[in-house]
């Protein structure tokens, strides 16, 4: 399905577009993606200025760059051919996930012209590590915009004049394997002209366009307290929606702070509380040794879960960096609170006497208390082994446990563009506590059976 950018039926003249992809630099060691490799490009392109990239009246959110993808053409113009896309994936300013925000921009091979950025992310050089690209002076600001919002909630901003570079494809472009949005025309689409090409109502002199075409009209309305009287003429002043002159800045600021940290008091406290209640039941308690074997198998545990919360808080915090997303980020540092609160409480009891004579049955003897200690060997071999075949062995139980899982943060949408279960990770996190709760279950069932 394709659009035709000249459907005058299409033209709104009440809506506008503003966009304003200043320099943002990309590191070239950091590919997801390589044409070589998968077909595609795919790459972080993460804005680093406060203000928004994108934003309208046509929608309620400002958006910002995360991912710069280069993948073949889906013809999506009638009246325009070109050789491939080059797709900008965008995020909330507000960190509201909830939908994301897609530039298309065509791209049309010219072998007679120069080399530009673009080609250089297509075929980068080997000393060349960054590169900062502004796309604002490859944008030809006469070209109309597509604009539409798919099945999926996401905006698709589309440009109609292609960007030409050097770079040739031939048939070695593809596309990722699950579609970044829905590609099929919809009847609701808008299409936004250049303000270069718009009247006024007053006359029919054309509107001078600035640097970034379809100011709003908070640029043009704000008081301006200068000395050049000159500048109280200008029209061409842009505003960020999102700083110091926004009014309500200052209280979104503190409410996020508010909540942050009633969120971190929240963790700790539940941590501190809830954390020896599960060490001493669901984790000592199912140990079925005694003695110096007990304490083994105890120190391959407390090994295991140290190597086990440490991969999942850098796995979070290193995918909300890389994809530019709050909510893995916060969640890394989440998890990471309560292993060290964890951690604490835990070593902390363990330090008390009482702790060694009530679990060991030791009485206070030192020598043997010494013996504990001095004589501990983690059985970490032994201890992946037998669990890995007790769950092995109960898999049914296993994998219905799983799709309870599944099927719960299905509910709450973490499979949604963004979510936590999009990633290869969020599936590994979740094994992994599925193998724990599956173990603990059977150890508790047997512990009844044996009593």
């Amino acid at each position: 399905m394709s659009f035709d950018s000249s459907d005058s039926s299409k033209i709104s003249n009440e809506n506008s577009i503003v966009y304003n992809y200043y320099s943002t630099q990309i590191y070239l060691n950091q590919f997801q993606r390589t044409i070589k490799n998968d077909g595609y490009i795919q790459i972080p392109f993460i804005s680093n200025k406060p203000e928004p990239n994108v934003t309208s009246d046509l929608f309620p959110l400002q958006y910002k760059t995360s991912t710069l993808y280069i993948v073949k053409s889906h013809d999506l113009l009638t009246d325009v051919s070109y050789n491939a896309e080059l797709i900008i994936e965008h995020v909330s300013s507000t960190n509201n996930n909830s939908t994301r925000l897609f530039t298309c921009i065509p791209l049309k091979t010219d072998s007679s012209g120069s080399n530009t950025m673009i080609d250089k992310i297509i075929s980068p050089t080997s000393d060349l590590t960054s590169l900062n690209v502004v796309l604002n002076d490859m944008i030809n600001p006469k070209s109309n915009k597509i604009v539409y919002t798919d099945k999926n909630k996401n905006v698709i901003l589309l440009f109609s004049t292609p960007v030409s570079i050097h770079s040739g494809f031939e048939k070695s472009l593809s596309e990722p394997t699950t579609p970044l949005f829905d590609m099929s025309v919809t009847p609701n689409y808008k299409i936004i002209v250049p303000v270069s090409e718009k009247k006024t109502k007053a006359s029919n002199e054309d509107v001078k366009e600035g640097f970034v075409e379809g100011l709003t009209k908070t640029a043009y309305c704000q008081p301006i307290d200068v000395i050049d009287p000159e500048m109280n003429n200008a029209a061409n002043l842009t505003i960020p929606l999102v700083g110091k002159y926004t009014n309500n800045d200052a209280t979104n600021n503190m409410i996020r702070t508010a909540i942050n940290l009633m969120a971190f008091v929240l963790v700790f406290g539940f941590t501190y509380i809830i954390t020896p209640i599960i060490y001493n039941e669901y984790i000592m308690g199912l140990i079925e040794f005694q003695g110096q074997q007990k304490m083994n198998r105890l120190r391959a545990i407390d090994m295991y879960t140290c190597f086990v919360f440490i991969l999942v808080s850098i796995g979070l915090i290193s995918q909300g960096i890389q994809k530019n997303s709050a909510n893995s980020t916060l969640m890394g540092f989440f998890v990471a609170l309560f292993f060290i609160v964890s951690m604490v409480v835990v070593q902390s009891t363990k330090m008390k006497g009482d702790w060694l004579i009530s679990n060991f049955k030791v009485d206070g003897n030192e020598s043997m208390i010494n013996s504990l200690y001095t004589k501990v060997s983690p059985d970490i071999g032994s201890f992946i082994m037998e669990n890995g075949s007790l769950f092995v062995s109960n898999l049914h139980l296993g994998v219905l446990i799983f799709a309870v899982f599944i099927g719960f943060f299905y509910l709450i949408g973490s499979f949604k563009k963004g979510g936590i279960m999009t990633s290869l990770g969020g599936i590994t996190y979740l094994m992994l506590f599925t193998i724990y709760v599956t173990l603990v279950i059977i150890s508790l069932r047997n512990k009844n059976n044996n009593q």
